[in-house]
């Protein structure tokens, strides 16, 4: 798995390629962490951590542009796509109208964090389910609550851009949320769901606090009465 030092290295390469007769040259990575976690009914429905890394090269050459994407990332991989982008700016050269020109801009240097109290991943999966059993056990509580769902859900996508023109730019936006929703069932035709804070849950920027925030175990005891009190609501029109 490439670590922030490899896709470094690999924006480096491609920000210092003018040497190959490049116009211009630019690297953009992205690593993705998402973690979903639910249980349905009082069972562990899902749980799921993902990391996945990519990258793309963007060049300029002979006034056409040219771009190549892989999965991963490293110096070698980087090589690689920086000469195919490279092959298919010149190739596309051949055929184009007009050569493309940049306008001058400033080159940009910075980074920008979601502020967090708490970073989400660090927090212990025992924790994270702990708290989801215990939002299950007081939607239960309520006499007629057929189904209960909880659920969290964190990513995080990580940025680098890197420019032969000087630009070197990182962001980190990491985004939290989570829910849950009960069920009351007299028969097919007579169903109660309510849920909290909102259908599918509520998300923003933000850690782990952002669940905190949302006050659920409190919440517990009024969503499932008013799953029980849909069943007994009056028709539209």
């Amino acid at each position: 798995m490439p670590d922030i030092n490899d896709i470094e290295k690999a924006g480096e390469r491609i920000a210092n390629a003018k040497a190959k007769g490049l116009t211009y040259a630019d690297f953009r990575s992205v690593r993705l962490t998402t973690e979903d976690i639910s249980l349905l009914d009082g069972k562990p429905d899902k749980i799921d951590r993902k990391v996945s890394f990519g990258f793309g090269v963007r060049v300029l050459v002979d006034g056409a542009w040219g771009f190549t994407a892989m999965p991963g990332c490293d110096e070698n991989l980087a090589r690689q796509a920086l000469d195919s982008a490279i092959a298919i700016a010149r190739a596309s050269a051949r055929l184009q109208s007009a050569p493309v020109t940049l306008a001058p801009i400033k080159a940009v240097k910075g980074t920008y964090q979601t502020p967090l109290e708490q970073d989400p991943f660090s927090v212990s999966l025992t924790d994270k389910v702990d708290l989801l059993k215990r939002l299950d056990a007081n939607l239960r509580r309520t006499e007629g609550i057929t189904g209960s769902e909880a659920f969290m859900n964190f990513r995080r996508e990580e940025k680098w851009f890197f420019s032969s023109e000087g630009a070197v730019i990182t962001q980190t936006i990491v985004h939290s949320g989570g829910g849950m929703a009960a069920t009351a069932m007299r028969s097919r035709r007579e169903v109660g769901e309510r849920s909290y804070p909102t259908s599918g849950g509520q998300h923003r920027a933000g850690g782990y606090e952002v669940i905190a925030v949302m006050n659920l175990e409190a919440a517990c005891r009024k969503t499932a009465e008013e799953a029980m009190a849909l069943l007994d609501a009056p028709m539209p029109g």
